[in-house]
């Protein structure tokens, strides 16, 4: 296999971008990877372009022309364009018929589309959208299991963002800090830190850029999502021996879809005396084998089998876009 140089895109440049833990998983495998503002100059992406041999974008919602263009430009100059999906994203199509006719437009363009969990590979398949699944990057190794006199702390994580906590399952999880008095909720996510406070079972500890030190006073982290991927925080809690509650069904966690479910699982979590080693080694199985590796391997896929009818396809796409963008500028 030849050298990589990867060119990732399509997302704010702003904590807590998926795409630097793509480009930080990516990197341990020995593949170079440059992160692209989504909203620089026609003459940058090309220049840009130039330094790489495939193009891995990721975005929420329907795309514009000019991110089109650019996708269909890295296509027609060789650059295989490879669409990473990581949740919202597919919820989006799954809820938006004129996102979801965006995407398999721009689907046309698409050399490989990979998705973090084996959901969102079916959703998109419904979607008319076909996906290959590698699992989320966790940059955390696996924790040595606690020793058997270490006592599994009575406190239970919630990530709750201020900007769209409802999503986040606020009100779920404000109800079961009601009726679950004996246990110590941590909350982060919420930059302005007011969230739950007035709960005196609750400690919003803000914005966190490493969790490591909050793992550290958890036994259990709460995941009540409308929506999800396989996200980081729940590999890492769960690599560290935590007992993890999530909306979605994940190998190793505890499924809740109603508060009779969660607080089944909050009492199960309250009786448990061991760390949960079950749930950390389902999932190092499911990480193996590495997701970066596997990442990898099908870029190098993409890469030999850019065919010189997909270059011309993404040309004549390349126009259209082109055509239409100015089109809007002039209106």
């Amino acid at each position: 296999m030849r050298q990589l140089a990867v060119l990732a895109t399509g997302m704010q440049l702003r904590a807590g971008n998926p795409l630097e833990s793509l480009a930080g998983a990516l990197r341990t495998r020995g593949i170079e990877v440059a992160i692209a503002s989504k909203d620089g100059t026609l003459i940058q992406w090309i220049a840009d372009l130039r330094r790489c041999n495939v193009v891995v974008v990721a975005f929420y919602g329907k795309p514009d022309c000019g991110l089109c263009l650019r996708m269909a430009l890295a296509a027609a100059f060789g650059r295989p364009v490879i669409r990473w999906w990581v949740g919202s994203d597919v919820m989006h199509c799954l809820e938006d018929v004129k996102v979801c006719a965006a995407a398999k437009q721009f689907d046309r363009i698409v050399s490989c589309n990979i998705a973090v969990a084996e959901h969102l590979v079916a959703e998109l398949g419904s979607c008319g959208l076909k996906a290959s699944y590698v699992p989320s990057f966790s940059m955390h190794v696996r924790s040595q299991a606690p020793g058997r006199n270490a006592k599994v702390p009575r406190r239970v994580l919630a990530y709750l963002p201020d900007a769209n906590p409802e999503f986040y399952g606020l009100r779920a999880i404000e109800r079961a800090v009601v009726r679950h008095r004996d246990l110590t909720f941590l909350v982060v996510g919420d930059r302005s830190r007011r969230l739950l406070n007035e709960h005196p079972n609750v400690e919003n500890i803000g914005w966190v850029e490493d969790c490591s030190s909050v793992y550290e006073r958890v036994g259990c982290l709460v995941r009540l999502t409308r929506h999800d991927g396989y996200p980081r925080m729940v590999l890492d809690a769960l690599l560290r021996h935590l007992y993890v509650v999530t909306s979605f069904p994940f190998r190793g966690c505890w499924t809740a879809t109603n508060d009779e479910e969660l607080d089944s699982w909050l009492n199960e979590f309250r009786r448990r005396t061991v760390w949960n080693s079950e749930g950390c080694e389902a999932t190092v199985s499911e990480l193996e084998p590495d997701p970066a590796e596997r990442f990898a391997s099908l870029i190098h896929d993409a890469v030999e089998h850019h065919t010189s009818s997909r270059r011309l396809r993404a040309a004549g796409l390349a126009g259209r876009w082109a055509a239409t963008r100015m089109l809007r500028i002039q209106l």
